[in-house]
């Protein structure tokens, strides 16, 4: 999503991952997406939502769920929720035509699950039903179609600054194959980290 929306804003991209594919716990995921506000299929399926409602639910004080939630955060979550659904669609992510819930501290439903990618092949996983591969797999042919370069097995190691620990980024250092490479970012770095409760250092 950050490559295909720098992409629209007219900046070139590289997205570097360290894995030999794209897509991390994502691609192995139920695909399942927890978003409302009013968007298309809602609409579709007569669920009626707002985001003010999706605010009121997520900053609600009776369950275990919302009564922590920052506010500020949760407005703009909300606010974004009928965007990130439309930006999904565009880029040819899929979804089942089915709503789920309501669940967790959400009053209506709002939590749905994309479609499987369509390519077994692509799938990556021990077994099919992998619906997160219906995620992954569109926004990366997005991204790809918008002309964001790909790098596989490129893991990046260090940020380079100004100066060692501070100043300004200016791009990054990575490793492919015992090779270091150098890449200055002109308009910015942006680090995307997901995944983090499989990862026992983080």
């Amino acid at each position: 999503p950050a490559a295909i929306t720098a992409r629209d804003n007219g900046a070139s991209v590289i997205v570097v991952e360290a894995n030999h594919d794209i897509g991390g716990r994502g691609i192995l995921s139920g695909g399942r997406l927890h978003l409302g506000g009013g968007h298309a299929l809602q609409q579709k399926l007569g669920v009626k939502d707002t985001p003010d409602q999706v605010f009121t639910d997520w900053v609600r004080h009776d369950h275990a769920d919302s009564r922590y939630s920052d506010r500020d955060l949760v407005r703009v979550f909300a606010d974004e929720n009928v965007a990130t659904y439309d930006f999904l669609i565009e880029n040819g992510v899929k979804m089942i035509e089915k709503m789920i819930g309501p669940e967790q501290s959400s009053t209506i439903p709002r939590t749905f699950v994309t479609v499987e990618w369509d390519i077994p092949s692509e799938v990556i996983a021990p077994r099919r039903d992998r619906n997160g591969s219906g995620i992954v797999r569109p926004l990366a042919a997005a991204a790809r179609k918008k002309g964001a370069q790909i790098l596989l097995q490129h893991k990046m190691t260090s940020l380079i600054r100004e100066k060692p620990r501070s100043g300004k980024v200016l791009g990054i250092t990575v490793t492919n194959n015992g090779k270091t490479l150098r890449i200055r970012a002109r308009k910015g770095v942006i680090l995307a980290t997901g995944g983090h409760t499989g990862n026992v250092e983080f």
